[in-house]
C-alpha cells in the first residue's frame, strides 16, 4: 500500500508542480499475465518441479510515469496488481517496475511509436496452498527409490500462506498510437523472470520446486502527455 502512496504522491507532485516537471507522462493500463502450463511433475516426489506453472491467466490492472531523457529513451516507473489461481492454490501479488523506454520513432512526433522496454522488478507475493490429498501413481518408466519399486504415492498437504519480496528483470516490446493531441494508446507485452528460489518463496514447503517465477504481460492502457 505504501509504494501506491508514493506513486500517487509522485504524480501529484508532477502535475501540480508545472516549473519542476519531475514527470512527461503518466498512463493506466489493464491485461492479463500468461503463466507456464507445465508443471513438469518430478517422478521422484510425484510433485511439480515448477510450482508456478499451470495457473489460469491473471488479471492485471496498473498506473505508471515516466520522463523523457531524450526524444526516444524514457524513464519508467510502473506498478501493477495482480493475481490468480489453480487447483488447490492461488497467487496475489503486485510488482514495481523501474526501467528504460526506447522509442524507434519519437512518440511524441510520430503518430505510430513502436518500442522497446527494459528494466527490474520487485514483487511483493502472496501465496496460498489449501489443504489436499494428492494420490500419484508414477508412470512405468519410474524405477523407484534405490530401485524399491513403488505402485502408489499419497501426500498429504498441509493448508499453508506466506509473503515474500522477490527481484526479477523485464523486457518486452510495444507500440503508441497517438488518438488526440496529448492523448495515446498503448499494447505492451513483456516477459518477466524473476528470481523466486532466491527468495522466501522458497521455504520449508516448496523445497521440490527447481523453476523461477516468470509469466508474460500482455497489457493495453492509455498515456497522457503533460506537456
Amino acid at each position: 500500500m505504501k509504494k501506491y502512496i508514493v506513486l500517487i504522491l509522485f504524480i501529484y507532485l508532477a502535475v501540480g508542480s508545472s516549473h519542476a516537471q519531475l514527470i512527461d507522462i503518466f498512463q493506466g493500463h489493464m491485461g492479463t499475465a500468461i503463466f507456464p502450463t507445465d508443471a513438469q511433475i518430478n517422478f521422484e516426489t510425484g510433485k511439480p518441479d515448477n510450482l508456478y506453472a499451470g495457473y489460469f491467466p491473471a488479471q492485471v490492472f496498473g498506473v505508471g510515469a515516466s520522463k523523457f531523457i531524450t526524444d526516444k529513451i524514457q524513464i519508467i516507473l510502473t506498478t501493477d496488481f495482480q493475481n490468480t489461481f489453480k487447483k488447490n492454490y492461488s497467487i496475489i501479488f503486485s510488482k514495481t517496475y523501474f526501467g528504460l523506454k526506447y522509442s524507434i520513432l519519437a512518440p511524441d512526433i510520430y503518430r505510430i511509436a513502436p518500442y522497446l522496454t527494459g528494466g527490474g522488478n520487485f514483487l511483493f507475493v502472496r501465496m496460498s496452498q489449501s489443504n489436499f490429498t494428492l494420490e500419484y501413481i508414477p508412470p512405468a518408466e519410474y524405477s523407484g527409490i534405490n530401485k524399491v519399486k513403488i505402485n502408489e504415492i499419497e501426500y498429504r498437504e498441509n493448508n499453508y500462506n506466506f509473503t515474500s519480496p522477490v527481484f526479477g528483470a523485464a523486457g518486452g516490446i510495444g507500440v503508441d498510437i497517438n488518438v488526440y493531441n496529448n492523448l495515446s494508446v498503448f499494447a505492451e507485452a513483456n516477459y518477466n523472470y524473476n528470481f523466486a528460489k532466491q527468495s522466501g518463496m522458497q521455504n520449508e514447503f516448496t523445497t521440490y520446486n527447481k523453476a523461477q517465477f516468470t509469466y508474460i504481460n500482455m497489457i493495453t492502457g492509455i498515456r497522457l502527455y503533460m506537456y
